[in-house]
C-alpha cells in the first residue's frame, strides 16, 4: 500500500530517531513539524496510514532511552490517540464493507481512535523478543492512564 508523502516522511523520522544519536531530537523535531503543521491537521487516508505511523511511534519509543525523547514520543501517540493529530475523518466518512459505502451512525472518533493505537500496539508485538513485549505492555499501560 502507497502511503501519502507526508506519512511517509513521518515513519522515515521514526526510523532515524530510533537509532541513537545526537541528532534525534532535531528528528523529532521534525517528525512534530510534519504531525502538526501550521495549515492545519494531516489528514490520515486510510487506517493502514493511522496503524503504520502509530506502529512506528511505538517502535521508536521502545528504542529510546532518554526520559526527554521518550517524553516528546510518548505525547505524540496520545495526541493521535486523543484526535489532538491527524484527522481521520475522511476515512470514517469513506467506511467500505466488500467495497460497498457505509454510514457510520454513531460512531464515536475517540474510541475509533483509541482502538486503532491499541490494534498498533498490538501489532508490536508480532516480531519482537519477549523483553520486549514486556515493555510494550508497560508503555501500553502508561499511555492508557495518562
Amino acid at each position: 500500500m502507497r502511503f501519502q508523502f507526508t506519512v511517509e516522511r513521518c515513519i522515515w523520522c521514526c526510523e532515524a530517531a530510533s537509532v541513537p544519536s545526537f541528532l534525534r531530537a532535531r528528528i523529532l523535531g521534525v517528525l512534530a513539524s510534519l504531525l502538526f503543521p501550521r495549515t492545519g491537521p494531516i489528514e490520515l487516508q486510510n487506517t493502514h496510514e493511522f496503524l503504520s505511523l502509530v506502529q512506528a511511534l511505538v517502535t521508536t519509543l521502545l528504542r529510546t532511552q532518554e526520559d526527554q525523547d521518550v517524553a516528546v514520543i510518548r505525547d505524540i501517540i496520545l495526541q493521535l490517540r486523543s484526535g489532538k493529530c491527524g484527522s481521520i475523518a475522511g476515512f470514517l466518512a469513506a467506511a467500505e464493507i466488500d467495497g460497498s459505502p457505509i454510514m457510520l451512525v454513531g460512531v464515536n472518533e475517540s474510541k475509533v481512535r483509541e482502538a486503532l493505537v491499541a490494534e498498533a500496539v498490538v501489532r508490536c508485538f508480532d516480531h519482537e523478543s519477549l523483553a520486549m513485549k514486556q515493555r510494550i505492555l508497560r508503555e501500553l499501560l502508561q499511555v492508557s492512564f495518562s
